[in-house]
């Protein structure tokens, strides 16, 4: 399975998928960026980017692709879909919300609505979107299926804050300490004891 740009980059984005020796694929109308993930069906699930919309797509067993939108943003652009499934291949999806980048120093400025880190999720039949914070990241996330819980987390101009979604919906954060540097961010859990573990990446200038 895989999601892949043609003409060199230019487009479009389409999905593919080698069954035994056949490679098929379809295109996924509208993608910028995408998050491709598979179900306990062996189907493909797709998040992606199309302008200032962020949109779920499935495809069928026999290739055809159906896509309906988890949030419009409105004046503003949306980047960096990424993707997980829970139970019953539920979508946990977060990404972040931004004025559209272009212009130059004589473009003026236009109010733009709640930019930021957002999370959704159609678990419970349909979508629920949350603002996360006001500030713009690329977020990773995972699904605790012992218990529910959604873990999200993200760097902001400070350091990594990891927020928490109970099975009740609540929604609780915290930072996490000594991540100032660190940026990247990469969240997994251990399927054997649940831990999570954080991985990162960090830059420093030769002096």
């Amino acid at each position: 399975h895989e999601t892949f740009v043609s003409r060199d980059g230019q487009g479009p984005v389409s999905y593919g998928r080698l069954t035994g020796t056949r490679f098929w694929s379809v295109r996924i109308p509208g993608a910028v960026e995408t998050s491709l993930r598979i179900g306990d069906d062996g189907l493909a699930r797709i998040a992606f980017s199309a302008g200032n919309k962020l949109r779920f797509a499935s495809v069928r067993a026999d290739g055809r692709l159906s896509a309906r939108t988890g949030f419009d943003g409105g004046g503003r652009q949306v980047f960096w879909p990424n993707l997980v499934l829970g139970p019953g291949n539920g979508a946990y999806v977060s990404w972040g919300a931004h004025q559209p980048w272009g212009g130059g120093c004589a473009e003026a400025e236009q109010p733009m609505p709640k930019p930021g880190t957002y999370f959704a999720t159609d678990a419970n039949g349909s979508w629920r979107v949350k603002r996360l914070a006001s500030h713009v990241a690329a977020a990773s996330l995972v699904v605790d299926l012992d218990d529910g819980a959604v873990h999200v987390v993200f760097k902001d101009r400070r350091s990594i804050r990891h927020f928490v979604r109970d099975a009740s919906g609540l929604w609780t954060n915290e930072r996490v300490p000594r991540t100032a540097r660190l940026d990247e961010v990469t969240l997994r859990q251990d399927p054997a004891n649940s831990h999570l573990l954080l991985v990162g990446s960090t830059w420093v200038e030769d002096e």
